[in-house]
Order: C-alpha cells, then sequence, then structure tokens
C-alpha cells in the first residue's frame, strides 16, 4: 500500500487504530514508544487521544490536541497530535514537538554567550579609552582576540542553522576542489587548541600521512572537522585528552576525533546524528543546538563518505570520518 510506504519513513509518529486496536505503526512510532505499544494502557491512551480530540473544535475532519507525557521526575516530552476519521478507524500523527523548542532554548544560549563577551570586551575597550585617552597594544590585542573569537562562534553557529535548513530541503550546495587536505587539518586543529586550553583539555594532532590530495568542499569539511573537535571539547572534563588523526586507508581519506570525554549510551548511538537530537547524558553536561553531528554526517554523506561512532559510557568516544579521495565530478 503506497500510503503506509509513504508512513514509514516520516519523521513523526504515525498510527492506524481501528476496531479497537492499533493496526499499524511506522517505524518512528516503534522507536519513540517502544514496548508500550504491546500494553493495554497504550489502547487506553489512543482512545483518550480520539475523545478529547472529539471535544475540540473541528476544522474539517482534523483535530489537534497536545499531550505531555513524563519520561522521568523532571523531564517531559510534549507533543502535537493530530486526529483524522476515515471510513474503517483513525489515523493518528504524534509530532514531537520538544526537539524544536529545545533547539530554540539552546540557540538562544549559544548565541547570548559570544555575544555576552563581545559586549564585555567592547565595554572595557572604550573603558579604557575614556580613563587613558588610549589604550596599550598588548592589551588592546587581547579584547580585540575576544571580540574576533566570540564573532567566529557565531558565524560557526549561525552557518550550522543555515545548512541544517538547507539539508532538509536538499538544497545542500557543494563546491568542490581537488587539493592537499592536511594543511587545512592541522591549521583547524591549531585553531581549537585556544579553546581547549581555556578548559585545560590537551589537544593532539596525530597525522599518520605527510599529505593528501582529494576532492573535496573545504568549506564543508572544515565543518566537520570543527563540529567533532568542538563536541569532543564540550563533552571531555578538565586535564582530558582529544586526539586528531589523520590516515589514508585503501581509496579512502579517514579522520578520527578521540577522546576521553564522558562517552554515549548505547541506547544513543543510533540517534545521535539525527537533528535536535542529544545522548541523555550529555543534556546536563553542556549546552548545545543538537545539529553539530547531524551535519557532520550530512556533509560527510554529501561527499559519499560516512561517519561512524565508537563509544563507551565514562570511558570516551571515537568519531571516524571516511571521504573517498577521489569524487565524481558532474
Amino acid at each position: 500500500m503506497k500510503v503506509l510506504e509513504l508512513f514509514d519513513v516520516l519523521e513523526e509518529s504515525v498510527f492506524l487504530y481501528q476496531d479497537g486496536e492499533v493496526v499499524y505503526r511506522n517505524p518512528k512510532a516503534v522507536k519513540r514508544f517502544g514496548d508500550t505499544l504491546r500494553e493495554e494502557s497504550f489502547k487506553s491512551l489512543m482512545l483518550e487521544w480520539i475523545e478529547r480530540c472529539q471535544q475540540e473544535e473541528m476544522t474539517g475532519n482534523k483535530k489537534i490536541i497536545q499531550f505531555k507525557q513524563s519520561v522521568n521526575r523532571d523531564r517531559y516530552t510534549l507533543s502535537d497530535i493530530s486526529v483524522m476519521k476515515y471510513e474503517a478507524g483513525y489515523l493518528m500523527i504524534v509530532h514531537d514537538v520538544n526537539k524544536q523548542s529545545d533547539f530554540y532554548a539552546q540557540l538562544i544560549h549559544e548565541m547570548r554567550s559570544p555575544l555576552n563577551i563581545i559586549q564585555g570586551a567592547a565595554d572595557l575597550l572604550q573603558l579604557q579609552m575614556t580613563k587613558n585617552g588610549e589604550v596599550k597594544q598588548k592589551v588592546g590585542e587581547g579584547y580585540v582576540h575576544h571580540i574576533k573569537d566570540s564573532c567566529q562562534k557565531l558565524k560557526h553557529l549561525i552557518d550550522n542553522i543555515l545548512d541544517a535548513t538547507k539539508s532538509k530541503l536538499d538544497f545542500l550546495d557543494l563546491h568542490m576542489q581537488t587539493k592537499p587536505i592536511l594543511p587545512m587539518v592541522k591549521d583547524l586543529v591549531s585553531k581549537a587548541a585556544f579553546e581547549a586550553g581555556n578548559k585545560t583539555v590537551k589537544l593532539e594532532y596525530d597525522p599518520k600521512i605527510e599529505d593528501l590530495e582529494i576532492t573535496f568542499d573545504p568549506e564543508k569539511i572544515e565543518r566537520i572537522v570543527t563540529n567533532l573537535i568542538s563536541n569532543a571539547i564540550k563533552y571531555t572534563d578538565s586535564s582530558g585528552v582529544i586526539l586528531v588523526k589523520v590516515l589514508r586507508r585503501d581509496e579512502n581519506f579517514i579522520l578520527e576525533v578521540h577522546d576521553n570525554g564522558i562517552g554515549i549510551r548505547a541506547e544513543d548511538r543510533g540517534t545521535i546524528f539525527e537533528p535536535y537530537e542529544r545522548a541523555a547524558n550529555a543534556i546536563g553536561q553542556a549546552k548545545g543546538t543538537g545539529i553539530g553531528l547531524y551535519l557532520v554526517k550530512c556533509f560527510a554523506l554529501s561527499h559519499n563518505g560516512d561517519v561512524q561512532v565508537e563509544s563507551e559510557e565514562g570511558v570516551g568516544s571515537c568519531f571516524r570520518v571516511t571521504l573517498p579521495i577521489e569524487q565524481k565530478l558532474s
């Protein structure tokens, strides 16, 4: 049935309910609700959704309600539920609004931090000029560095948001070049060393090859490297170590980012590359939008490559990006 094939690939949870039974649920519904789908209480919950929708004002034959589900004592998921009557029963679509609302809340936080630094550095610079009529070169350079670094973080955040939107709409543009890749990786590691140093995290670079010329989009691969290193710094405790490796395997270029940070739970490894998703043990550890790893996956796939993760909770993680050395350019 063509309609069910469409439901199978939707990001929302979809159910068909008729004659007191759930006769269909798509893969997203199975993933979201798990074992509760087999419980009698879930059937009762569906009846509650139907009854609540029937009490709402109708727009055609479609009604929307909100459903709050407890995850633990302090966290809930909030969903918009659309219920539509059809000849044999009811079609229900459950849209998780938590991911997007969490995303926007984290986005505001992520933008506020560098803006506060820019404002503070500019205020101090202005104060020095007001007091002395001039600013000593070293003092001025320090303030300028903070302003430029924070502006770069804001640009990185905005670029992530724009590309996440483009990837969803299949509008991701690639500008491929054939050139050596190691100088760019080395430069990005050097730039990230300052951020790592602020957290007293040791960032090491270990190239297993002298250099390698590959075909790639420099901006997209730069973002892969930056996102993975930034992610490792974010979830690695003080005095931790991050190791960036580059190597060649057959006809592929390999980038590995190792850390001895908090690691990822086994049940979260399958979802961390989805938009707005974050590992459960990462939520209280550091702020984030949940789109960095999603973009790493998108950019790798756009180069006919892939990304894998090996991780153990409490031990650390290794993210491995594989890119073919040669690309077929259209």
